[in-house]
């Protein structure tokens, strides 16, 4: 599940994640743009600020525990066993 505010927290909204999946983290570059990670190495990616999450492939079933991009086209997953994925564009 993903929950979305628009008012610094004081209401907390769902967002359709089309997973049943435990979700560990989540980043965005820009208010459009983000991931999230989390159990058997579930990858989701936004481009619409959360409205439509989309799937990715991790080529991994570990458990994906922290996400970040320090750039719209770099960003770094790490996972359980020693888990490291790196996306560049």
């Amino acid at each position: 599940m993903i929950l979305h505010t628009e008012d610094g927290g004081t209401i907390w909204q769902k967002q359709a994640s089309d997973t049943e999946n435990v979700l560990w983290s989540v980043t965005f570059v820009s208010p459009a743009l983000g991931w999230a990670v989390g159990q058997d190495g579930t990858i989701l990616h936004t481009e619409d600020g959360g409205t439509i999450w989309q799937k990715q492939a991790s080529g991994t079933k570990e458990i994906l525990w922290s996400v970040a991009f320090p750039t719209p086209r770099s960003g770094w997953a790490v996972g359980a066993r020693g888990t490291i994925l790196h996306w560049e564009e």
